[in-house]
């Protein structure tokens, strides 16, 4: 493994539990056919194979729950604890990638991407598509400023930056 699952950030802030690994150190299997069970197979270093009696040749083994969107070639997978799922999670990239769940089209799009109106599509169908962005955009700008309310009670002379509901917005 390219790095053991540790803390990243300083002492003075929170700190999160996370690893990246190398393309070339893991191998993510995804359930297909009758196997109905994703495994992700991880290699790890001789220190740890000793300490926790695991063979020469064998590999961490995790069951993996969620569905593929994209295939193409594996990138670096990022491992990292979520405390407010109290759940491992891991991220993915893909290079040379194609979605698996949308079929193949003969249809060029143009796309105008904005603040009020997020995308505005046209295709060489004729067809056009406006997806609205002002209710979002509200919606942003009220979560800012229950953020900033929040942050301005924080008791900063403890050493504290953020508070679990500060977190729980920035992740709304």
């Amino acid at each position: 493994m390219s790095g053991l699952l540790g803390y990243w950030g300083n002492e003075e802030e929170r700190r999160d539990l996370r690893s990246y690994i190398r393309s070339d150190q893991y191998r993510l299997r995804w359930a297909t056919g009758s196997s109905n069970q994703s495994i992700l197979e991880i290699s790890v270093g001789k220190d740890l194979k000793d300490e926790f009696d695991i063979g020469h040749r064998e590999r961490l083994r995790f069951e993996v729950r969620g569905e593929p969107k994209w295939t193409g070639d594996q990138c670096q997978l990022e491992l990292f604890y979520d405390e407010r799922s109290d759940q491992f999670r891991a991220i993915q990239p893909v290079k040379n990638c194609s979605r698996q769940d949308s079929p193949l089209v003969d249809e060029t799009t143009a796309l105008d991407v904005g603040a009020n109106n997020i995308v505005a599509c046209s295709t060489t169908t004729c067809k056009q598509f406006l997806y609205e962005g002002r209710d979002v955009f509200t919606h942003f700008r009220e979560t800012t400023e229950r953020i900033t309310k929040y942050q301005s009670l924080v008791n900063r002379d403890e050493g504290r930056y953020s508070t679990n509901r500060i977190r729980r917005l920035y992740r709304k």
